[in-house]
């Protein structure tokens, strides 16, 4: 494994503990984890996410962003990746 993929896996794991323990309303704790899994392409991880953080978005009081375009764009990849 190289040097970047090892921080890039240490990273999610990190993002992933934390949604685990909590749902944060900043968009970079669900931001990042997409991004970090989309760059090692693992699309179905990113979608799941991604999924959580748009039902996410529909709580009160909790301005991240919309997650739906790239929602849409994970699974576009995900579904060229799989051609």
């Amino acid at each position: 494994m190289t040097a970047e993929k090892e921080n890039i896996t240490e990273a999610i794991i990190l993002y992933i503990k934390l949604l685990g323990k909590t749902t944060p309303c900043g968009s970079t704790y669900w931001e990042r984890p997409c991004i970090l899994l989309e760059r090692i392409k693992m699309y179905d991880e990113a979608i799941l996410i991604c999924q959580r953080a748009v039902k996410v978005t529909m709580l009160p009081k909790v301005r991240i962003g919309d997650f739906s375009a790239r929602l849409k764009r994970l699974i576009e990849r995900r579904n060229r990746a799989l051609r």
